[in-house]
């Protein structure tokens, strides 16, 4: 019996995992805004989404912080 996500799913989790960044980042440069959230609920379901907002922050040289809620990402 399969328990946990295919290879698909997570190769598929991880390409939403920076899409949702990525997005909500091109969101805030557009509006010229230094920071930016992203909700929480938006990384659910994927193992390694921790890495993938610690690697985008550092490929875009950011700092961000978690409330709980949100990730709240600064442009440093």
């Amino acid at each position: 019996m399969h328990h946990g996500p295919s290879k698909e799913e997570l190769e598929w989790l991880e390409k939403s995992d920076y899409l949702l960044l990525e997005l909500a980042y091109q969101k805030a440069i557009d509006a010229g805004k230094n920071h930016f959230e992203v909700h929480v609920s938006g990384f659910e379901g994927s193992p390694k989404a921790l890495d993938h907002i610690r690697q985008f922050a550092l490929s875009k040289g950011l700092s961000y912080e978690n409330n709980g809620m949100y990730f709240i990402f600064h442009k440093n």
